[in-house]
């Protein structure tokens, strides 16, 4: 996994440690926040102010 991997629900569920729903909330305020439409790993990093290698390995 990279920093320009398209994050799916599960990935955000997992970074953000929330439910189904929760996590399509966050998908959308990232979206609109940073007026995008897929949701990175880069993105999230950016927005969360986390670290890049640390999401990383939290997805491994």
């Amino acid at each position: 996994m990279n920093a320009l991997t398209r994050l799916s629900l599960k990935d955000l569920q997992i970074i953000f440690n929330c439910s189904k729903n929760t996590a399509i909330k966050r998908k959308r305020e990232l979206q609109n926040a940073l007026n995008i439409h897929h949701v990175r790993l880069l993105d999230v990093a950016a927005y969360e102010n986390y670290d890049i290698d640390y999401l990383i390995c939290m997805l491994c």
